[in-house]
């Protein structure tokens, strides 16, 4: 399927609205249509072209605030994968049945070990 625009999308949704502001009071003179119905969907699709309209004024916080939130569940996917994987070591599961109620709150790097300074005392 073919990405269409947003300015094509809300160009085409505004020749939807035209189109059913001509339509719709003849077909409820004909009694094809009732009027309540005739408002809804006529109010459904301005409603469409608003929400399309807005989302293209505010794309310039909606993308990186959506790209923020994809990295945000990829580090949280990538944790969760994390604990998983060390709830299965032995020494956690050694640490859990030595003390039961614990739970492995965080994951953190070790620190670089420091070496002894090597001195000349005896």
């Amino acid at each position: 399927m073919a990405t269409i625009p947003l300015t094509e999308q809300i160009e085409e949704v505004g020749r939807e609205v035209r189109y059913r502001e001509r339509l719709y009071p003849n077909w409820v003179k004909l009694g094809r249509l009732k009027k309540d119905t005739a408002e809804t969907k006529l109010a459904a699709m301005q409603s469409v072209k608003s929400t399309l309209t807005w989302l293209e004024q505010n794309l310039d916080w909606i993308k990186p605030e959506a790209e923020r939130r994809r990295a945000e569940a990829r580090a949280k996917a990538e944790r969760d994968r994390e604990m998983s994987e060390l709830s299965d070591d032995p020494t956690v599961q050694a640490a859990k049945a030595a003390f039961p109620d614990a739970e492995v709150a965080d994951i953190r790097p070790l620190a670089e070990p420091v070496e002894p300074e090597e001195t000349d005392a005896p």
